[in-house]
């Protein structure tokens, strides 16, 4: 989940959570094709598609030492998120919240009738029915981030988030 931080003619600046910040160049933007439009292509290289303090879910293309990650936003589920909240936790706990073969974060979606999507940067992006529903998504997914080191920690989840909905 990229924040964007700062536009220009050629490029935005975005916030990944890391180190540096990335650059999302326009070209990686707009799906590439052969897509006819009436006297208009498709080649628009400028930055009006996104403005600063946009929230993007974004893919890693390009990564090393000596330069700045760069991104896109080409491919399923990437793009702007409209709504929402976005929360931070520690990179490491990812695997925790997603759970072994997703089991976690089915159950967690199941169970408040929420849309997640957990990046590598330990970003999440939380859309929920209600505010009361994406309020207690948040503190169960802090919940599994302080306990993910302990065993049976689904079940645990599974048991916090049915009682605290019959309290509420």
């Amino acid at each position: 989940i990229a924040i964007i931080v700062d536009k220009n003619p050629v490029k935005y600046r975005c916030d990944i959570n890391a180190k540096d910040q990335a650059i999302l160049k326009p070209r990686n933007t707009v799906k590439r094709g052969k897509m006819k439009f009436r006297g208009h292509s498709r080649n628009d290289n400028s930055t009006e598609k996104y403005e600063i303090g946009d929230v993007l879910v974004a893919k890693v293309i390009s990564a090393d030492r000596l330069n700045s990650p760069e991104l896109t936003t080409v491919g399923k589920y990437l793009g702007k998120k409209r709504n929402g909240i976005i929360i931070s936790i520690d990179p490491p706990k990812v695997p925790r919240v997603i759970g072994r073969s997703g089991s976690m974060i089915k159950m967690l979606k199941r169970l408040t009738k929420s849309n997640i999507f957990v990046t590598q940067n330990g970003r999440i992006w939380i859309n929920g029915d209600s505010f009361e529903l994406e309020r207690l998504l948040i503190e169960t997914i802090y919940k599994i981030e302080r306990e993910a080191h302990t065993r049976g920690l689904t079940d645990r989840i599974e048991e916090f988030i049915k009682n605290e909905k019959e309290k509420r």
